[in-house]
């Protein structure tokens, strides 16, 4: 497992606002804000920006079952 502060400086795409916030409060906890540079509430486009080196994400498990092959 990879802790959420190993990712402190990288961008971010966040999801939904209420997604946007639990991240925050999550990396407040961590001990830094997130640097979020896009925000979507689609996970194909979250994904697609993860996939073109464009920031970090946290999805759930079931937003990335239709993009595995």
């Amino acid at each position: 497992p990879v802790g959420i502060a190993e990712f402190a400086r990288e961008s971010w795409i966040a999801g939904c606002p209420r997604c946007r916030t639990q991240l925050v409060e999550v990396c407040a906890a961590a001990g830094f804000a997130p640097r979020i540079d896009f925000a979507t509430d689609d996970y194909p486009a979250v994904h697609a920006l993860v996939a073109a080196g464009l920031g970090v994400a946290v999805l759930p498990a079931l937003a990335l079952e239709s993009v595995r092959p």
